[in-house]
């Protein structure tokens, strides 16, 4: 593989006859030096009492294997793991060396290892340099040895694959001698060193599968922290005092490790006692069941998975950090990663995270790591200024971890999207740097329901390597089918449809190592029921009911599936009676989607927060929202509209109905929803296509899966009054258990077409995740199979996804796009899915023009059409219409 263009800094000066490891406007870095920054950092990640290097234990005792010297092996190979860079073709790179494949340090050199008797027949040594290096890492077998150290040296994001072609022996010049430099006699010399510090003795067996990928990953967050000039600074003079450098980097590495979250003590873990109100002061309500439950019950043991079921509103966010409270003060994890589903609800988690780490450790909460969105995105919304990262030394430490959505997961307290973990089960460089990084925090998966088959699969071989390393998983979810709970756990066979439904809910159900799915019920408080009244009209209806709710002084919430939809809505609300139609403060009525600027999407995702949240007191008030509104969001209303939607969604968008205790006005004192029926049954679809119609309302399109939709339809019909949380488990089983289908069937055999076409879809998205994700348990990191996965080319990698269908690019403007609701700087681009500009199946670009960069931005590109106002941006193209 090729290294990426290399532009040498004119001010690196370096002595003839040293070994530079790195250069910049500061000077330059020798090799020895850099490798002790870097395996001080991957000692200090696996000291006794760390979360990695207890995770490396388990992996041992789980494997049936007696443990490795871990922090040993660890510091050795950090020791060596840029030896490549002491071949002439490296080292002469600053000079600015024209052909790049020469100056390899990562591909080329282990190729040069491999083919190191070729190499020596013309006298270049590298035998003697590869027996050196491979001698403490296994006693017997130098393939398994090699392997090892193939791992340390490919630390790059990727494992190293061996080249269609040998490596050109023009090249062995590169290892001989010259007047200046000797590079097998100096890589022994590391060699050496890497013995002496490390205090490794041979290994007398093979890493196992998992023990692999913990290690690959661990070395590359090392290099990368070992790497940042702010903690661990060029030092050229070292070699006068090599001994005290080495002291020196182990007690920086410490240090850094704490001060970047990455590592830190608690103070008096030992005899830290949780408490509940210590946990949530300004809770004044005492623990319900659930929370008690999870603050006494045994912790779980490790690798064991705990799945919560609760109603929404139930407490189930507190009760997942009061245990990872409970685990991390017991020395079992270093850290927290609270995934969810969206943007929008990662960011309300990061204010709700920062309430709680102010109680249980204060020393955290200034800098809780939010990892959603790009890169770019992912700067801004961590407060860092586009700056270089070393530029200050106690912001680039400190907020290490917030700088990038690779590092995110080094930090102590992260909160995301699930997107970023998915990520770590991809064959996507850096995969293995999360993969470490994450199993060193307990997670938290919230809104489990709402993952399709494919995210589920990728998630699923997340967590049976977490749980392999004795990693703790939790899983929450107001409204999960059986099948996949089931399946999370890797339990099988799943219960039948009858004994699912009889299933206890609400309820902490712990999943163990060995396949037993243990069930504790949890007791709902009277105060938690409710009975929400089920009412379907028609879409015409909807301005009218929502405008005569809102003038009796109801909070009204709409729920359209698409954005399409939402605007359609607000059009007709603001033609009826705007005074009522919610906005942001001062800035006139506005819908609540994705589709706006980071600086609006911010402001509205506050003003929704904060009007209609716990404390707010707002009165008369119409929201219209896609789903951003439905899941994750502590907000209130008295009357919920919706489109038609399966009946976890819907469960999910009740759940902001009367979700607070606060007086009703009369007429909205109990909780009810009016659905929008279809305009047509779904009986004159069924051999026919969906109708446009639907389409823009999200059925067929945004719901794929009409058998859900009817099944969920069917249900409402013959239940107009939902008890919730006494039905949930019924109504959810009744509607995705895999026998609800054929009783469908059963019905009408028209459906048959359409259950054999989505059961398809299903098996289709699972093929793809089976055929993409890594072989974690299986194969190691220097594996046939591991390598053949990461053979992509830059372009297919970037095209992987943690989700299916979002196939995404970024245009960009050469002005800015004005926010509506701030005065925050707006952004000078968009994400535009590529099937909008037609560019399946090519990889140009199509030009962007900015046709007027007023209030109403307008652009086009290609077919596409964008224009940005305050209801968000709205796409067209020559041939229809965005109905998503």
């Amino acid at each position: 593989m090729i290294p990426p263009a290399y532009e040498p800094s004119p001010t690196a000066i370096v002595p003839s006859g040293s070994f530079w490891a790195k250069t910049g406007p500061t000077g330059w870095h020798p090799l020895s030096a850099h490798l002790m920054d870097v395996a001080a950092v991957i000692r200090a990640l696996f000291a006794p009492g760390t979360a990695l290097s207890s995770r490396a234990d388990h992996l041992a005792r789980n494997g049936g294997v007696a443990p490795l010297p871990f922090q040993a092996l660890a510091t050795y190979l950090a020791l060596t793991h840029d030896i490549g860079k002491v071949h002439h073709g490296f080292q002469e790179r600053r000079l600015g060396t024209a052909d790049l494949r020469r100056t390899s340090h990562v591909q080329r050199v282990i190729g040069d290892l491999r083919h190191a008797k070729l190499l020596d027949a013309r006298g270049a040594r590298v035998v003697e340099l590869r027996t050196a290096l491979l001698t403490p890492l296994h006693d017997r077998n130098a393939e398994i040895a090699f392997a090892l150290a193939s791992l340390g040296i490919a630390h790059h994001g990727r494992p190293w694959a061996a080249p269609n072609q040998p490596t050109p022996l023009v090249w062995s010049a590169d290892w001989q001698p010259s007047a200046d430099r000797d590079p097998v006699d100096f890589g022994l010399q590391l060699v050496d060193q890497a013995m002496r510090l490390s205090e490794l003795e041979v290994l007398s067996r093979s890493l196992l599968p998992t023990e692999s990928q913990l290690l690959a990953g661990a070395l590359t967050l090392a290099d990368w922290i070992g790497s940042t000039e702010a903690i661990f600074p060029f030092a050229p003079e070292m070699e006068q005092d090599a001994a005290g450098y080495w002291a020196d980097r182990c007690e920086r590495a410490r240090t850094a490790l704490e001060r970047t979250g990455t590592r830190r003590e608690l103070p008096g873990r030992d005899t830290m006692h949780v408490s509940w109100p210590d946990l949530f002061p300004r809770l004044a309500r005492r623990p319900s069941a659930l929370q008690s439950h999870v603050m006494t019950a045994p912790l779980p043991a490790p690798g064991e998975l705990v799945i919560i079921e609760s109603d929404t509103g139930s407490g189930k966010t507190e009760a997942a950090l009061a245990l990872y409270a409970r685990l991390r003060a017991a020395g079992r994890a270093d850290g927290l990663f609270f995934a969810l589903p969206t943007r929008a609800t990662a960011a309300a988690m990061h204010a709700r995270i920062r309430e709680f780490a102010l109680a249980f450790c204060p020393e955290a909460a200034g800098n809780i790591v939010l990892a959603a969105g790009g890169s770019a995105d992912h700067r801004q919304q961590n407060g860092i200024e586009p700056r270089d990262d070393d530029a200050d030394e106690s912001a680039a430490v400190s907020h290490w971890a917030s700088r990038s959505l690779t590092k995110a997961f080094a930090g102590e307290l992260v909160v995301g999207t699930i997107d970023q973990a998915l990520l770590a089960s991809l064959p996507v460089k850096h995969a293995h740097l999360r993969l470490a990084a994450l199993t060193r925090l307990v997670i938290v998966v919230d809104e489990l329901h709402s993952y399709d088959g494919y995210m589920l699969a990728l998630l699923s071989r997340l967590a049976q390597f977490v749980r392999g390393c004795g990693g703790v998983l939790v899983a929450m979810s107001a409204t999960l089918a059986t099948d996949v709970s089931y399946e999370l756990a890797a339990v099988s066979p799943a219960p039948g449809r009858a004994a699912a439904r009889r299933r206890a809910f609400p309820s902490v159900s712990y999943g163990s190592p060995d396949g037993v799915l243990r069930e504790h019920p949890i007791a709902s408080p009277a105060s938690r029921e409710r009975s929400y009244e089920i009412v379907e009209i028609a879409r015409e209806s909807v301005s009218r009911m929502a405008i005569d709710a809102a003038r009796d002084g109801a909070r009204v919430l709409i729920i359209r599936n698409t954005v399409s939809a939402v605007l359609e809505t607000m059009q007709k609300l603001i033609d009826c009676d705007s005074a009522f139609v919610w906005g942001p403060t001062n800035s006139g009525a506005a819908p609540y989607h994705s589709r706006y600027t980071r600086a609006d999407r911010s402001v509205l995702d506050m003003a929704v927060r904060k009007d209609f949240g716990r404390e707010s007191t707002v009165a008369g008030r119409i929201l219209v929202a896609t789903q951003v509104a439905e899941q994750s969001l502590d907000v209130d209303f008295d009357l919920l509209i919706t489109d038609l939607c399966p009946i976890d969604v819907l469960l999910q968008r009740l759940g902001r109905v009367h979700r607070h205790e606060r007086p009703r006005i009369d007429g909205y004192r109990h909780p009810r929803a009016l659905v929008i029926e279809p305009d047509r049954p779904f009986g004159e679809v069924l051999e026919g296509t969906v109708p446009p119609s639907w389409l823009r309302t999200g059925i067929g399109s945004v719901y794929e899966d009409l058998p859900v939709l009817a099944l969920t339809q069917a249900l409402i019909r013959r239940t107009p009054r939902l008890a919730v949380p006494a039905m949930n488990r019924a109504m959810i089983e009744e509607v995705y258990h895999r026998e609800s289908r054929h009783l469908l069937l059963h019905e009408d055999k028209r459906w048959e077409r359409i259950i054999d076409k989505q059961l398809g879809t299903t098996m289709g998205q699972r093929a793809v995740a089976t055929r993409w994700r890594l072989p974690l348990m299986t194969d190691s990191y220097s594996g046939e199979a591991m390598t053949e996965l990461f053979r992509l080319s830059l372009d297919e990698e970037l095209r992987l996804r943690s989700r299916l269908g979002d196939d995404k690019i970024r245009l960009e403007f050469d002005t800015q796009v004005p926010s509506h609701f701030t005065a925050a700087a707006g952004e000078a681009f968009v994400d535009v899915e590529w099937r909008k500009l037609g560019l399946i199946g090519s990889s140009t670009l199509p030009t962007v023009n900015v046709m007027s960069a007023a209030h109403d931005f307008t652009f086009t590109a290609g077919r596409l059409r964008g224009v940005y106002s305050r209801f968000g941006w709205v796409f067209s193209t020559h041939d229809q219409t965005d109905t998503r």
